[in-house]
Order: structure tokens, then sequence, then C-alpha cells
């Protein structure tokens, strides 16, 4: 997988999203009558609250994480912890691969091997998981159904969220928000080999920070 994918796919980072509930049927007292119609939030409501969520997505203290990417027939599963304000320990999966666990703390990352943590320079810069929600700020389309809601991104945004999109891309998606937060997200482009991003939020504003791994022991001295 080339590096600009695979760095995209971390900024990405992230699993899948539940289904729409369903809408709520009011009765009258009294006589019979007919179900009143589903409720439905008037569209400017449910974009302020969509919108609202991704936004305190960004400024959330921290989050754990967990997701999967798939990009043609390659898979990726990723899961992690985010703290404020540039933390970050993930675990990157290729289907059928050796997993690969590192620490981002600011510029430094460091990168667990056979012998324990080490500081790496060559691994793919990570990516801020903050920048998926930035890049819903700038949804459209978008429509409520129960504690649900889809979308669609175009133009930056879907760039920020789909290796290879372009101005002409179109990102749908779905996300399930409760108490402000966005808890589940997935989205989908067909664009390329066509890539589909879908994770679930934890312990949003709550998560432990992530700090800088132990470094591994020295060896022993040869005996004399």
């Amino acid at each position: 997988m080339p590096r600009r994918v695979t760095t995209n796919i971390v900024t990405g980072l992230v699993i899948a999203i539940l289904g729409a509930g369903a809408g709520v049927v009011g009765w009258r007292m009294g006589r019979p009558a007919p179900a009143a119609a589903p409720h439905k939030a008037p569209a400017q409501t449910a974009a302020a609250a969509f919108l609202g969520a991704a936004k305190a997505m960004q400024g959330a203290a921290g989050y754990q994480f967990s997701g999967r990417v798939t990009i043609g027939i390659e898979v990726l599963n990723v899961t992690g912890t985010f703290s404020t304000p540039d933390r970050l320990h993930e675990t990157l999966q290729l289907v059928g691969g050796p997993p690969l666990e590192r620490v981002s703390i600011g510029t430094m990352t460091y990168q667990r091997g056979p012998f324990g943590w080490a500081a790496v320079t060559a691994s793919p810069a990570p990516g801020d998981p903050r920048a998926v929600f930035a890049a819903l700020g700038g949804a459209t389309g978008v429509a409520q159904h129960g504690s649900s809601y889809t979308f669609s991104v175009t133009g930056a945004g879907a760039a920020a969220l789909v290796p290879g999109a372009t101005a002409a891309s179109v990102v749908t998606g779905t996300a399930a928000v409760a108490g402000g937060w966005v808890q589940s997200l997935m989205y989908h482009s067909a664009d390329g080999a066509g890539t589909t991003v879908s994770f679930t939020c934890t312990a949003i504003g709550s998560a432990p920070p992530v700090t800088a791994p132990a470094a591994p022991a020295a060896p022993a001295a040869p005996a004399a």
C-alpha cells in the first residue's frame, strides 16, 4: 500500500455506523384518531445538531476509537486513543498482516518492535484524527433519522476524508450522535478503488491521556 494512502488512512482513522432510529408516532388522547406522522426535525435544526457534534469532537480532551478502513480489497483495522493536544496511541493491522503499534507525541514517534519501544523517524507521519471531524464541518444535505444523521461531503472536505478524492468527488455517510458527541461514523466514496471508513468513539472526554512509552532496557553486558 503506498505511503500516501497509509498516511491518509491514519488521518482518517476511523467505525461502523449504527442504524437510523425509528420515528416517534404520537397518539391523541380521547376518541380514536389516526397516528401522527413521524417527527422529523427541520433540516436546519438537523444540520445544526450534526455540525455542532462534529465541532465538539474537535475540542474533546480525548477519546478511544476503533475502526476499519477498506480501500479496494485492502482492509486495515485501527484501534487507539487520542488525547490533546497532539498525542496518539494506535495499533494498525492490515488483514492478514502483523500489527503495527506506535505512539506519537508532538513530533516524536515511538514504535514497538521485537525488543520493545524505540523512537523512529522513517515511519509515515501520523495524522490528526480531528481532521476527520473538521472535514465534516463542510457537510451538506444533512438529514436526521432518530439519533442518526446522513450527510454528504464534497470538495476539500472529501479530499481530507478519502485518499485520491478530487474536487468532483462525493463522500456520503451516516453518523450516530448522542450527548452532543459523534459516537460512531461511517462514510464511503466510490472514487478510485472505492473507500469505506467506519469507526466508533468511546470514553469521549474521559479517556486516559497518552504518555510516552518506557524506553527498552539496555541489553545485559556479556559475562567476563
